[in-house]
């Protein structure tokens, strides 16, 4: 593929807005199936041919040399038709010196160019941002949007294919009086072409939960692969077998045939119970034969890598759609700030409404750090499975893969925290008799065995083991103060006062080790790609 510009040599660039290639350095603009014309670039392919079993099948494939970019610091790997475009890794988020060699991979036959330009793309991450008032500083400052990167992500588009002339083994069941009843019909039926556009993430590098958020794709969009779209921009590999998805896709496609049986069957006035269609089930499939034929499809996104210590965060948008998937981190600074603000009204409204004592304080501090453990806990297990990769199938996760469907965005966990504790404010303030409550057994102590029972179970499935210790440990503390006061009572108030202050600090640190570990959870360990390929058995 010629990426050059046949007037003065400049290296070529796929502009979005006007949808040509641009030359930067003497201003021509060339459609971008005119700049292959000019240049007579034709390259070179070869094939293989794949014998179809009963479910799946690959036509002739053709393969290009393509150019492989790996970075020296993570090991991830990426292609582009211009090197001028390689500087930046996305994955482990620095700037670093490639290394590179050509291979003959697949060539991919779909491709989505990008349709939202890059300010267009900035205008909907700050949107998004905007709602995100804990989000640090860094991430929020003027220019930030600006470290957007266009890359393209490849995605096996699966087409199933029918058979002309098929059967389906489907039952009816009913109960009359005593008596289960069930029946057996053959059922032949034609079924013309099949299903398309099953698509699955096809790099092993991309986590599914980032692919899963940009299966919006428009298929009307998809056109015949052109490698002019791809100028200017990163490519992610497609590493992932086409096989592994087929069982799946196959699935997918026949959900939609299954449903066209059903209102056939109900429609044809075939017995009363047909058209009622009450005890139909289509879970025996003999003979539903299907081939499956994957295309690689390459899919456009802006794509940034938010880098703190040793953590990265990825804010990816679909270039066609708009969507935005964004793993936004909380500023524990402005949390706590903001909780110290909100402290001076709640303190006056427990002073003028409640007028709680120390020993009921410690009651309410044991129940909030209790629900704030138990948040801890859940979030752990949480980012202990996105760091395993649980139930990412291409990359080797055991969990099967699911249909894609977009991701909803993550609760921050300021606002839930913030959320529960003023519930619960609301609530003793409405009937004091609650806070009251609280110095009775058994309110205060459910909430602490339920909480040490969450943390146990949360610490065998965590990563970190001494981290999960140090999140927790004011939270233990707080919660210990808050049993051992109600089973001992002292008769001096000084002793209540120290506690509820001391439970109070380790509620705070319980609050910052949450806040700690959530945002582990939206972020990923900096990547080594060089481990993983050498596990890997693909």
């Amino acid at each position: 593929m010629a990426n050059r510009c046949p007037n003065c040599g400049g290296t070529l660039q796929f502009d979005v807005k006007s949808q040509k290639l641009i030359c930067p350095f003497c201003g021509s603009s060339f459609e971008p199936s005119e700049i292959d014309n000019l240049q007579g670039a034709q390259e070179m392919t070869s094939s293989e041919t794949n014998a179809p079993d009963q479910t799946t099948y690959d036509e002739t494939a053709e393969t290009q040399d393509t150019t492989i970019f790996t970075c020296k610091n993570c090991g991830g790997e990426i292609t582009s038709e211009s090197m001028d475009a390689v500087s930046y890794c996305p994955y482990c988020g620095t700037f670093a010196t490639f290394t590179s060699r050509i291979e003959k991979l697949r060539k991919p036959e779909l491709i989505t160019p990008f349709l939202i330009p890059k300010d267009v793309a900035e205008g909907y991450y700050k949107k998004r941002l905007k709602r995100q008032i804990f989000a640090p500083s860094d991430l929020k400052k003027e220019g930030r949007g600006t470290n957007f990167n266009p890359m393209f992500i490849p995605f096996w588009d699966y087409e199933v294919t029918y058979p002309f002339r098929n059967h389906y083994i489907t039952s009816e069941s009913w109960r009359e009086g005593n008596y289960d009843c069930k029946q057996e019909y053959y059922v032949a039926f034609d079924a013309e072409g099949g299903v398309k556009n099953c698509l699955y993430d096809a790099s092993r590098g991309l986590d599914d939960r980032i692919a899963d958020s940009m299966a919006d794709y428009d298929a009307r969009g998809l056109q015949s692969y052109n490698p002019s779209y791809m100028m200017g921009a990163y490519a992610d590999m497609a590493d992932v077998d086409p096989k592994l998805y087929s069982s799946d896709a196959k699935e997918r496609a026949d959900e939609p045939l299954t449903q066209a049986l059903k209102n056939e069957i109900i429609n044809s006035g075939a017995g009363t119970r047909f058209m009622n269609a009450k005890g139909l089930s289509f879970s025996g499939q003999s003979g539903t034969k299907a081939y499956v034929k994957p295309h690689l499809a390459m899919l456009p996104a802006w794509f940034m890598t938010y880098r703190t210590k040793d953590r990265v965060a990825y804010s990816v948008i679909n270039a066609q759609t708009g969507s935005v998937f964004s793993e936004v981190p909380v500023s524990i600074a402005k949390y706590l700030i903001f909780s110290l603000i909100l402290a001076v009204p709640i303190f006056l409204l427990f002073e003028l409404f409640v007028n709680a004592r120390p020993t009921q304080m410690l009651g309410v501090v044991g129940v909030i750090t209790s629900i704030v453990m138990i948040m801890y806990a859940v979030s752990a297990s949480k980012e202990a499975a996105i760091n395993k990769r649980a139930g990412d199938k291409g990359f080797g996760g055991p969990a099967k893969k699911k249909a894609p469907k977009p991701q909803a965005a993550k609760k921050n966990i300021g606002s839930t925290i913030f959320t529960i504790i003023m519930v619960f404010i609301f609530i003793a303030t409405m009937f004091k008799g609650a806070i009251g409550s609280l110095n009775g057994f058994p309110i205060r102590v459910i909430f602490v065995l339920i909480a040490v029972i969450a943390l146990m179970i949360g610490f065998a499935k965590a990563d970190g083991k001494g981290a999960y210790i140090r999140d927790t440990i004011g939270g233990i503390i707080a919660m210990g103060l808050s049993v051992l006061f109600f089973f001992y009572d002292p008769v001096d108030d000084n002793y209540y006062y120290i506690a509820a202050i001391a439970a109070m600090i380790g509620m705070i640190l319980s609050v910052i080790g949450a806040v700690s570990r959530f945002n582990k959870r939206v972020s990923h360990p900096l990547p080594h790609f060089f481990d993983q390929r050498k596990g890997a058995t693909m």
